[in-house]
């Protein structure tokens, strides 16, 4: 960190830095609509404090925006940036078997720490601790899936909204809501974002949730039936009609 003159404060200030980086990487930085010379990953130091917008793009993908404050002598962070392919999904061969997400009230749990259910007379996803055997938290919706990695959270959702559970700090927070009916939940590992299936159209949508929470239409269909996302997390397949014909269709992601 080092001081720069602040033409607003009309004095020398101690700057700031702000810390970027991509999936994929080497995406084009644009701060306060002035286009950078360096990409993606990058530690951009010396900034003056304020709030600055940032966009990353990439050539084949679609653009990330928000607005963050940078600090004197402290750096500002948004590292875990996915950048989605615009790209139209591929017809392909039916698949034999589609992943669907168990319809019963045990709900299975990953993590030996907690047990997940679902409460049907209450229609709410309950986490149970295993070691205490103590309710830890309690979460509106009917379905619910881990995320394992980089750190574990649990996203409940109903048709209209989806909650996040951080069992480190024991936290709710309310992802989205939305009018439209949410089919299924699909988090993407190691990445900061969840695909929401609705039922004509794939959305992605971040977990950060600082100024503007981004989100993406990234594939349109007559109706989906079911979606299951790929060993190495990059293609998405779909189940369901576009255009008119049914069948499966491979969405590549990132």
């Amino acid at each position: 960190m080092g001081y720069r003159w602040s033409f607003t404060q009309k004095r020398f200030v101690k700057t700031g830095a702000l810390s970027l980086a991509t999936i994929p990487a080497n995406a084009s930085i644009i701060l306060n609509g002035d286009e950078q010379k360096t990409h993606t990953p990058i530690l951009i130091r010396n900034l003056t404090p304020g709030n600055y917008e940032i966009v990353l793009q990439k050539d084949g993908y679609l653009n990330w925006q928000k607005t963050l404050a940078i600090e004197s002598e402290k750096t500002a962070f948004a590292i875990n940036v996915t950048l989605f392919k615009n790209s139209q999904p591929m017809a392909i061969q039916n698949l034999s078997t589609l992943a669907r997400l168990p319809d019963h009230s045990l709900l299975p749990s990953r993590f030996k720490q907690f047990s997940v259910f679902h409460d049907k007379k209450l229609d709410t996803i309950v986490v149970i601790n295993n070691g205490t055997q103590s309710r830890v938290t309690q979460l509106n919706g009917n379905r619910a899936v881990w995320r394992q990695v980089p750190i574990a959270l649990l996203f409940a959702y109903s048709p209209h909204e989806v909650w996040q559970f951080n069992p480190k700090d024991q936290r709710n927070t309310l992802i989205t809501r939305l009018l439209e009916e949410i089919k299924i939940v699909i988090p993407i590992p190691k990445q900061e974002s969840l695909l929401l299936i609705l039922n004509d159209r794939v959305r992605a949508i971040e977990l950060d949730k600082r100024d503007r929470q981004n989100s993406w239409d990234l594939a349109q269909f007559d109706k989906i039936k079911n979606a299951v996302l790929s060993e190495d997390s990059k293609t998405l397949f779909i189940e369901g009609s576009r255009d008119g014909k049914e069948g499966v269709w491979s969405l590549e992601l990132y």
